[in-house]
């Protein structure tokens, strides 16, 4: 029997079959190739996204915290701001309470308590603010006894570095907040007494300015009319190298 030599001449011969399968792989890295740089792109922008949002927090909480600072207080420094080698911390007072209160008897410098008239929401371990115009301080309250007949005595550390007289002295709860950055962690924190709050973590700097009513520096509370500041930080791009 014989059989017909052009009746396998519809298949594909070995050579072609080989070319098909290099052109076929050659077209599958190029879109894995696009995709990769696509995928890279998108999480380089998303990276992007999400560290302008960190920053965005952050930037609203210090924001507040200047614009609260010295509310329900007066004649105090409530804006105290410390340099450092890479980063500056900032610390802050107010009394968002806005309550106070004065002295029934004078207390001498070196006294570690005093009696108040009224109790102005004041608590064992809070921080209060003592002013008489020409001097103050903060101290923080270790005990606290006595009541609205007899008058309120508080303890407190460490003991007073000035005299004030009976009557002439405003006395504040004050709530002391502290910004700066943990070089450990590479974060913005923000500290309120003893507990403790990450802002926005890949921070590396932290840098505070401020102005009198004239732009020049400030020699003292008082004079400041402008605060502003300044956070620099990373994030990772797509081949690894932190851009700022």
């Amino acid at each position: 029997m014989r059989m017909d030599p052009k009746a396998g001449a519809a298949g594909f011969t070995l050579i072609e079959l080989l070319v098909s399968l290099v052109i076929g792989s050659m077209l599958i890295t190029s879109l894995f190739k696009l995709w990769q740089t696509n995928q890279s792109e998108t999480d380089r922008i998303q990276s992007k996204v999400d560290y302008r949002d960190r920053f965005t927090i952050a930037t609203t909480a210090v924001n507040r915290s200047i614009t609260m600072a010295g509310f329900g207080m007066s004649k105090m420094d409530v804006i105290v701001k410390a340099t450092g080698s890479y980063t500056d911390t900032l610390t802050l007072y107010s009394n968002e309470s806005e309550r106070r209160t004065t002295l029934r008897d004078t207390v001498r410098a070196g006294n570690s308590a005093m009696i108040v008239f009224k109790d102005s929401g004041f608590v064992v371990g809070c921080l209060i603010g003592i002013t008489d115009s020409l001097r103050h301080e903060y101290v923080r309250i270790s005990s606290i006894s006595g009541d609205s007949n007899s008058g309120f005595r508080l303890g407190f550390s460490p003991p007073l570095h000035n005299s004030y007289s009976a009557g002439v002295p405003d006395i504040y709860p004050v709530e002391k907040e502290v910004f700066f950055i943990d070089g450990t962690q590479r974060a913005l924190v923000r500290k309120v007494d003893d507990a403790r709050f990450v802002l926005a973590t890949g921070m590396t700097d932290f840098r505070i300015d401020l102005r009198n009513g004239t732009g020049m520096p400030a020699t003292s509370c008082q004079s400041i009319r402008v605060v502003t500041f300044s956070l620099l930080g990373t994030f990772k791009a797509p081949a690894g190298t932190p851009n700022q």
